[in-house]
């Protein structure tokens, strides 16, 4: 998915398309606090991410099953060298035709990446838990110049099934899951400038499997009447078949959720997230890789027939990324959850 500006117009076109973009990203917004669909992605872009936001780990009880249909949106419009703000973002092209990185082939000037995600979980026993995260629907877009050339690149597809488990353990609070990452999700998709492969960033697939774990543990503070949560996750990647691994991911989350209503409650929550330098046949990807403080207040409101509606602001106070790339500048994820 490419589209292109005349070279003689400058960069015209791009701003007008960023224009749109940000007041697509504020009436996502509005549209996310009232709890119905707006505009993707988790802002940390995998499954057991997403997950981990929306708190969603807690244990069926036996024969319940819910499903969760989430829609996010990512605005990665900083241009960031490390943590600091810069004036432009050279990234290299990984040329897997020719087994090659190319270093500072692209000048990235806005990004953005939507999700839509589809959560099956289903009690197997009061202590057992099977679930499925699938990613319907991904979208990945980078606008790019070369010289005064500038295009829109981007994919659209199928994502990466997750696949996993969760069982309490003792205390019966503490719950530890196990995911396996399918690779059903396109790694290859072409378009890129002069012909080839897109870059892995774009693809809405990794073409690897990956392993994700998971511990989560909760508790009740009576006197404050806070549920509390404290939870990570480690996935660990591997190689696909065009010999590229992305990093490997480290999450830790901690949050608090206080009723307000008898249908309404509100939380906080803080999210450190972590990803390792991608790999192509053996060598470091520069520019790939980062961490990230995510501050995430959300509501979550219980409607009629068994039906929740959600919505979180995902802030980012604190950016560190490997070299110059592109970073988040906010994000929403909200959806709807019904429980049988």
């Amino acid at each position: 998915m490419r589209r292109e500006t005349d070279p003689g117009k400058g960069m015209t076109a791009p701003r007008r398309r960023t224009g749109m973009r940000v007041r697509g990203s504020l009436l996502a917004f509005v549209l996310a606090l009232a709890g119905v669909w707006g505009h993707p992605a988790s802002a940390c872009d995998s499954a057991s991410c997403s997950l981990l936001t929306r708190g969603a780990n807690g244990l069926l009880p036996k024969k319940k099953v819910r499903f969760d249909l989430s829609f996010g949106y990512t605005d990665k419009a900083l241009l960031l060298d490390g943590s600091h703000p810069v004036d432009s973002v050279y990234r290299p092209r990984i040329f897997f035709e020719h087994q090659a990185i190319v270093p500072g082939f692209h000048r990235d000037i806005d990004g953005y990446d939507r999700v839509l995600q589809g959560d099956l979980t289903y009690g197997l026993s009061p202590r057992l838990n099977l679930q499925a995260s699938v990613p319907l629907v991904v979208w990945h877009t980078h606008e790019v110049a070369h010289g005064s050339y500038a295009q829109e690149y981007g994919t659209v597809g199928f994502g990466d099934v997750l696949l996993g488990a969760r069982w309490s353990m003792r205390p019966r609070r503490l719950v530890a899951g196990f995911s396996v990452k399918l690779p059903t999700g396109r790694y290859d998709i072409g378009g890129e400038f002069g012909g080839g492969i897109q870059d892995p960033i774009l693809q809405p697939g990794t073409g690897a499997f990956d392993f994700v774990g998971l511990l989560r543990y909760s508790w009740r503070a009576q006197g404050l009447g806070l549920d509390c949560t404290f939870a990570g996750s480690y996935q660990a990647t591997t190689t696909n078949p065009l010999a590229y691994r992305f990093g490997n991911q480290a999450i830790a989350t901690a949050t608090a959720a206080r009723p307000l209503t008898s249908a309404i409650t509100a939380s906080l929550q803080a999210k450190l997230y972590h990803q390792d330098r991608s790999l192509y046949l053996g060598q470091g990807v520069p520019s790939t890789g980062g961490t990230f403080v995510y501050i995430t207040p959300g509501l979550n409101v219980r409607a009629a027939r068994g039906f929740t509606m959600y919505a979180y602001l995902l802030l980012v106070p604190y950016r560190y990324v490997n070299e110059a790339q592109l970073g988040p500048r906010a994000a929403v994820l909200t959806g709807v959850s019904k429980m049988f």
